[in-house]
């Protein structure tokens, strides 16, 4: 069969893929720690992952949340603005969407939000736990430690920032729960039975371990002498 005089001039068509066409994800936030003077260049693209993990699974539907948080933050700062603050706002957007994620909830949602800061939400939740009464020291292993509602009425506010950034219409959402009172929770001192039971073992350690340390200097022991000066 006759073949078309184009056929020796035709070659295997090659998908050439046009770079203008790919959109380079840039991420980024102003960060200013505790520990640096100057604001630095910070990558937030691990939000996109479940669970904030790099290692999970990519979720592209938050692509556009997180391209107008950045945004949102830039400008905070760019219009003179504490880049502390943005740090303190990507903080609590990082865990709300990781325990959305946690209890299979999209963080970009109302339901999310309620999910988090509804009437039945973690917060209530949180505070519910809180037990100011209750010392550290008397807590097992993998106890909540739970909030105190003024802690959970700055997390919300902060919490409305970050998704307003997002451009979601978060302050909506707020009307369809209680707010938090704000009600300062002052921590509760000791008893006087607490105090004497506390006195009472501080006394019996303090003169245990005297002897020992007042030994222990006159053998010029440097690992137990530096102790005594704390009972002294």
């Amino acid at each position: 069969m006759a073949k078309s005089p184009l056929a020796k001039n035709s070659k295997t068509v090659k998908h050439v893929r046009n770079s203008k066409n790919v959109v380079t994800l840039h991420l980024t936030i102003p960060y200013k720690s505790s520990r640096n003077r100057k604001a630095t260049e910070f990558d937030i693209s691990h939000l996109l992952y479940q669970a904030a993990n790099s290692n999970n699974v990519k979720i592209d539907s938050r692509i556009p949340f997180l391209r107008s948080f950045c945004k949102k933050a830039n400008q905070y700062v760019d219009n003179g603005r504490s880049a502390r603050t943005i740090q303190g706002v990507y903080e609590i957007l990082r865990a709300f969407i990781v325990f959305s994620d946690a209890v299979n909830v999209d963080p970009f949602s109302e339901a999310g939000y309620l999910k988090y800061a509804g009437n039945d939400g973690e917060l209530r939740h949180r505070i519910k736990m809180y037990i100011p009464s209750k010392r550290l020291w008397e807590m097992s292993h993998g106890d909540e430690l739970g909030i105190k509602e003024t802690s959970a009425s700055q997390i919300t506010t902060t919490l409305r920032t970050a998704l307003l950034w997002c451009g979601l219409p978060a302050n909506t959402w707020a009307t369809h729960h209680r707010g938090f009172t704000g009600e300062k929770t002052p921590y509760k001192g000791y008893s006087d039975a607490e105090e004497e039971v506390l006195v009472a073992r501080l006394s019996e350690l303090f003169f245990i371990l005297a002897p020992q340390l007042i030994a222990a200097k006159n053998k010029n022991l440097p690992s137990l002498t530096s102790c005594l000066s704390l009972l002294t």
